[in-house]
């Protein structure tokens, strides 16, 4: 009987399919960022400016050194044709013939001098590349800031979205208090309506609290290329500002400079 429960407890679970997803219980923004780096598409197009400056120094700095070129050609005639140099007309000379031709050539050359067009090339090249580091650089940071903004907003709306339904709850109570109040003709039914319209207007910033919400979830999600439901407030974890103290003004404007 034991082994015909656990038979059926077994098939019973299969036959409901797999569990839910398994899914982290929390996720830290440094996680977020972390998603978010590695399959944001603006990111990985700078990424790829940046190789591909850097790759046009290299090819301008490999002007400097010698080149060497091999080429080779096979010619197939249908009569036999004359594969060597000609030397002479004598009888003795006649040059050798034959319906394949075999030909190769090695060209080496190196450029001394250019006029500076070379190092020009150069120095424009190495240019252009720091400039692409610095746009990826500064990609990562936009990257990061709209990451690490759009987290602590879905977070701080959680919790305005908290704070509307405890109002709301708060003013039901009210509105029942100022109900029993009428009845018993201890209050006036406009003390109702004016519980009733601040209960309706609290309804409507709890909805507007809620879309917001849902939004800013939406967007992390985009963001970090997440489903929405792996990046809703309840498994986000909590943030705290670090406690770095802040450098001294002269330290900051040496920085800045």
């Amino acid at each position: 009987m034991a082994l015909l429960a656990i038979i059926a407890i077994a098939t019973a679970a299969a036959a409901q399919g797999p569990s839910e997803s398994v899914l982290p219980a929390t996720l830290s923004l440094p996680e977020a960022v972390d998603r978010a780096i590695r399959q944001y598409p603006a990111l990985d197009a700078a990424t790829a400016a940046a190789d591909e400056a850097r790759a046009l120094v290299a090819q301008a700095s490999a002007a400097r050194l010698p080149s060497l070129a091999l080429t080779g050609s096979l010619n197939r005639y249908e009569q036999p044709m004359l594969v060597t140099p000609i030397h002479g007309f004598t009888a003795g000379q006649l040059p050798p013939f034959d319906r394949t031709l075999y030909q190769g050539a090695a060209t080496l050359s190196w450029t001394l001098t250019d006029g500076g067009a070379r190092e020009a090339r150069i120095r424009r090249g190495r240019a252009g590349a720091s400039a692409a580091t610095a746009d990826e650089a500064a990609a990562l940071q936009r990257l990061v800031a709209r990451v690490a903004t759009t987290y602590v907003r879905v977070l701080a709306l959680a919790q305005v979205a908290a704070a509307h339904e405890a109002r709301i709850a708060a003013l039901t109570t009210e509105r029942g208090n100022a109900r029993q109040r009428l009845d018993a003709g201890r209050a006036a039914r406009v003390e109702l309506l004016r519980a009733e319209a601040a209960l309706d207007a609290a309804s409507a910033d709890q909805v507007h609290a809620r879309e917001s919400l849902d939004l800013a979830e939406r967007e992390l999600a985009q963001l970090t290329g997440s489903p929405v439901d792996e990046v809703r407030a309840p498994r986000l974890a909590a943030t705290t500002l670090a406690p770095t103290p802040l450098p001294s003004r002269a330290e900051l404007l040496a920085r800045a400079r």
